[in-house]
């Protein structure tokens, strides 16, 4: 049998033993608490950085367009260039031609 004051004791090393599992179970809600906050900053920053992906995304999408449109004017170009070509030179012929009739004309009046 346990005397008052083995029960006191006993008592007293139970309350402190209790305090020590108290002060660990606060110290990991605190642990707890700052991983829980952490973990809501991160999943900000998470979508943040989501949302500025698909914008860069878009940005992209518009960027091949613009590269392909680009590619089409510059198609375009060069047909002109060579259309041009064609007509400078047709053009080139019949400034031959006229050229050509006009010596002829003061030619035969000589």
């Amino acid at each position: 049998m346990q005397t008052i004051a083995e029960y006191q004791q006993y008592t007293a090393q139970l309350e402190k033993e209790v305090g020590h599992w108290h002060n660990a179970y606060d110290a990991l809600m605190v642990e707890r608490n700052q991983m829980a906050k952490t973990l809501r900053e991160n999943k900000k920053i998470i979508e943040t950085m989501a949302t500025e992906l698909d914008e860069l995304r878009k940005h992209e999408v518009e960027w091949d367009l613009a590269k392909a449109r680009i590619k089409e004017l510059e198609q375009e170009i060069d047909g002109l260039k060579i259309k041009n070509g064609i007509i400078q030179k047709s053009h080139d012929a019949t400034v031959q031609e006229l050229n050509d009739l006009i010596n002829n004309i003061n030619g035969e009046q000589k």
